[in-house]
């Protein structure tokens, strides 16, 4: 993931493949649990969006939430 709203992948730690790309703001917070990756997208505004992923190759964007940036954001799944 980068500060650039990018999600990499590599096999082997050399050669990354770009996975997904936001087109704005940074992505924060990866996390995993229950068979599911997820991560928060600030949209550059007062909302964020929820990515998911079943196998860390294919994300998609989920709920849009509104979020005061620079608090403690967590996700529970």
């Amino acid at each position: 993931m980068s500060g650039k709203g990018k999600i990499f992948t590599s096999a082997d730690g050399l050669v990354w493949t770009e996975r997904f790309n936001t087109a704005s703001g940074p992505i924060y917070g990866p996390a995993f649990g229950n068979g599911i990756f997820a991560a928060l997208h600030n949209d550059g505004g007062n909302f964020g969006r929820i990515l998911r992923s079943s196998d860390g190759l294919n994300w998609s964007m989920q709920a849009t939430l509104p979020i005061v940036w620079g608090s403690t954001a967590m996700l529970e799944f």
